[in-house]
Formats: structure tokens, sequence, C-alpha cells
């Protein structure tokens, strides 16, 4: 396929409001070229567009100036460019222009910064319907919503509707029920607990903690892991070595077996278990994952391109490597704190826990009552045992449309079948 036509053929995408990202997907596969090098080119056409530009890049090389303000004169490899007397009253930073056929088209900062938030916010609705194309990502978007929700929701019952000393999650207590358990009513809308304890209040209670826990395990994780296997796969030796070997021993010794180990002999809070669980996440699977794609990523031309012309570690890291990490990475660890959301519900259910407001904490509660009494308040462990189960699944839902986004060739094949 000639440039000409790739052009051609991104116009036309554009004009059927196709996103970038399916466009580029499918004009790697049609002209056999990595998607990472189509991308830019696709973006670079769509912010022409964008600008109502009268002219199409004709050429995916770029003209970087190398004249100081009252000098002329651009270069394109080996090529010299049309010259031209640069206007004082414009930006003459090195900055790279695109060449539109003889011409050389010139931006200000303006000009550039409102280029760039164009293209970002077209690029972010482009990602934003991708993310809604995948039904069971929303669902896993909508269950989310409504945890953050019922945190939010919770402390303004207890402060207006809700008495503090019948609703109370920790010390609250109806007197004028008995005997506790008791069934669902209009007063307890799933009934009261072994201890008297409105089961809703306790339910909605344990969300904040758990939000903040599974919050805390994301962040940590996210920005440990692909911190880690961006500097293993670009300086590989002996650091690609140390953190090789830290990864091993996380796969022999996994995050939720320590964080059991550590439940035994520490007593530590939502926020604690979540960043230990990140840790541990982050040196280990997440490490590994990231550390696998950074490597396709620093072989690159690019990275080679920038590291000839002189450009830092820190600056190819930062503006060449990360960038392609950093949705891998979001994707991974969503995955991952799967994991850390049934690790603490295990380790409640443990007894091995001592915060008392834990969804795990409840079900152990339940069967404690069903070994001394013999009755399993069904009341209690039901709505407890679906709080977990569905808290991890909106982050593994949630995690399977961020992938769509992440790997646009998965869309344009679906597209393709469906079409």
């Amino acid at each position: 396929m000639e440039k000409q036509e790739a052009i051609n053929f991104i116009l036309q995408g554009l004009e059927k409001d196709c996103s970038e990202s399916e466009i580029a997907a499918e004009l790697s596969e049609q002209m056999g070229v990595p998607i990472e090098i189509v991308k830019k080119f696709v973006d670079r056409v769509a912010a022409q567009n964008a600008a109502n530009t009268t002219s199409i890049p004709s050429s995916d090389r770029m003209v970087e100036p190398i004249a100081e303000p009252g000098q002329a004169g651009y270069k394109v490899g080996e090529l010299s460019a049309e010259r031209w007397e640069p206007n004082m009253e414009k930006d003459n930073s090195r900055i790279l222009l695109p060449v539109t056929g003889q011409e050389l088209v010139t931006l200000n900062s303006s000009e550039r910064m409102k280029i760039w938030l164009q293209s970002s916010w077209k690029r972010f609705k482009e990602n934003w319907r991708i993310f809604f194309r995948n039904r069971l990502a929303v669902v896993g978007l909508i269950m989310l919503l409504f945890y953050v929700v019922m945190a939010l929701v919770h402390p303004l019952l207890m402060g207006t509707v809700w008495p503090k000393g019948i609703y109370n999650p920790v010390t609250g207590h109806d007197m004028d029920i008995f005997p506790h358990p008791s069934g669902m009513s209009m007063k307890h809308m799933l009934g009261t607990d072994t201890l008297g304890r409105d089961v809703l209040s306790v339910l909605m209670a344990a969300t904040g903690p758990s939000l903040a826990m599974a919050f805390i395990a994301t962040i940590t994780a996210t920005i440990l892991g692909t911190v880690i296997g961006a500097l293993s796969a670009y300086y590989r030796g002996m650091i690609d070595g140390i953190f090789s070997n830290l990864a091993d021993i996380s796969l022999l010794a996994p995050a939720p077996l320590i964080m059991v180990i550590i439940g035994f002999v520490l007593d530590i809070d939502p926020v604690q278990f979540g960043l230990i669980f990140g840790i541990l996440a982050g040196i280990g699977v997440v490490a590994i994952v990231i550390r696998s794609h950074a490597l396709a990523v620093v072989s690159k031309s690019y990275i080679q391109a920038a590291q000839v012309a002189g450009g830092g570690s820190l600056h190819i890291l930062m503006n060449h490597v990360l960038p392609h990490l950093l949705p891998l990475a979001a994707v991974s660890m969503l995955f991952t704190v799967t994991g850390a959301i049934f690790a603490s519900g295990f380790i409640a259910f443990l007894g091995l826990s001592r915060a008392q407001l834990n969804w795990g904490s409840m079900i152990y509660d339940a069967f404690t009552y069903e070994g001394i009494n013999g009755i399993l308040p069904w009341n209690v462990l039901i709505p407890s045992a679906m709080a977990i189960s569905l808290f991890a699944a909106s982050f593994y839902l949630i995690a399977l449309g961020l992938q769509d986004v992440v790997e646009p060739r998965k869309v344009a094949r679906r597209l393709r079948s469906s079409a």
C-alpha cells in the first residue's frame, strides 16, 4: 500500500467516525507494519485533519530546526528543506514539524497546544467508546460505582436517619429484637447479626476500608511494577538479574500466602494491607508482565534513534518507554487486585484479622455462630460473601474493558467478524 493510499484510508476512516486505534489496527495488518509506528502516523494525519490544514503529510519523516533566531535552514536527514527566514515573533524552540509537500508548516505555542488538546480529547473519547463497547466492562464499572456510593452514603445515613445506638456498625444493638441474629424486617432490611448489629449497616461500613485497600494495592503495584519492569528491560545486566530473582521468589511465595503469614504475626489495617500486597505484587507478577512488554518496546527503532541522537536514559524512559507500559500495567494490576480482595477476606475469615469492619469477618462470625449453636445465619453469610465476590468481579470486568483499549487489534478483528 502506497503512502497516499494509506492517508486516504485514514481520512475515510475518520469520516466514518472510526477510532484512531481501530484505523491503526486495520492499517497495520494490511501494511504489515508494527502498530506502534502506524499509530503515530495515524495520530499525525488526524492532528493535521483536526487543525483544518490544506495539505496532508507526504512524508513520515520529521524536520528539526537547526537555526537560531535570525538564521535560517531546516534539515531532513540528508535532505535540506526549503530555506526560510524565521519570524522573530514566533516560537523558535527546537521542536519537530511535519513537512507537507514543498511547504513547511510552522506553528506557534498556542497552536501546538490547541492541536495537542484536540488530539488528546479525541483519543480519550475513542478509548472511552472502545471501553463502552465491552458490555461486561460497563457492568463492572456500574458495580464499582455502586460500592463507591455505598461507602459515601453510609456516613450520611448514620448522621441523619439511622440512630447510632441501633445502627452503629461496631457497637450497635437493637434492644427491641430478641433473639439475635434476626431475619429481614422493615427496620432491618438484611436483619441483624449474631451481636445484634444491623447487617446492612455493617456491610456498608466495610465498603470504605475495602475500597481504600483495593485502590492502594492497585496504585502501589502499578507504579512499582512499571518502574521495575522498565528498568530491567532497559538496563539489563545486573539490574535485570536482581529484579528477575526477586520476581522468581515472589512466584514461589505468592502475595496472598505471604499476607496470610503476616496476618498471623501483625495486626494491620486495610491501608497497610493494601500497601504490603501492592509491593509484593509489584515486584512479582506485575513486574514480570511489564518487563516482557518493555523488552519489545526498547528494541524498537525509535528507541535506538533516540539513543543515537544523544537522548539521556531518563528522557528515553520517561518519554518513549513508560507511556507504552502504563496502560498494560493498569490492566495487569486490575487483574491482580482481585487477589488482594480475596486474600483480605480469607484472612478475616480465618479469624486472623482484628479489623471489625470486614466482609470476611462477617463470614467468620456466621460460621462461628453455627459451630456454637448449630444454626447458620444465612442473612449474614450470603450478603457478605456476595459483597466480596462482586467487588472482586467489578475490577476483573473493568480490566477486560481496558484490555480492549490497550490491544486495539482485538477490537478490529471483532468488528470485521461482526460485519
